[in-house]
């Protein structure tokens, strides 16, 4: 079965949280979600390869995504896009933790993947802009969430 995910994330720079956002769809049904990452991402490309993995282990959480679909992924960073199509290498941590997470699901869930461009911010309505900006409301919702958390955290800020 043919599974459509997208993801996004959004960042803070100054206090390195983010939130991501994820909706997927096939034949079992459509779910979107989000949340603030558990992790620091150091970087926007690093949150956004974040937002992927979350996104994908969403759908097979929610039963939007079983062993053996394709997933069609909507990806709205051009670095991520060009690390997991295997355009670059991978020369971070987080980049090689993001490709692991992505064989992972090959091997043991035998799904295939197809990552395709979608542009974030676009004005017009429908298709994939409109589910890219449900993703980035989401993503925005998971870093209030994240901002939050960090504020009522002793000794989680950043230098």
């Amino acid at each position: 079965m043919i599974v459509s995910i997208f993801s996004d994330a959004s960042y803070d720079h100054k206090l390195r949280v983010g939130g991501w956002g994820a909706w997927a769809r096939s034949d079992r049904g459509m779910e979107s979600g989000g949340g603030a990452f558990a992790v620091s991402p150091s970087n926007p490309e690093e949150a956004e390869g974040y937002a992927l993995v979350n996104a994908l282990h969403f759908a097979f959480r929610s039963g939007i995504a079983m062993p053996g679909d394709r997933i069609v992924a909507g990806v709205d960073n051009e670095g991520v896009l060009q690390l997991v199509r295997g355009e670059r290498p991978a020369s971070h941590d987080w980049q090689r933790l993001v490709l692991r997470h992505l064989e992972r699901f090959a091997d043991e869930a035998r799904v295939r993947f197809d990552f395709r461009h979608v542009k974030a911010h676009a004005p017009r309505r429908g298709g994939r802009n409109f589910v890219n900006n449900v993703c980035d409301r989401l993503a925005k919702q998971g870093l209030k969430d994240a901002r939050e958390r960090h504020a009522a955290s002793p000794g989680m800020h950043a230098p």
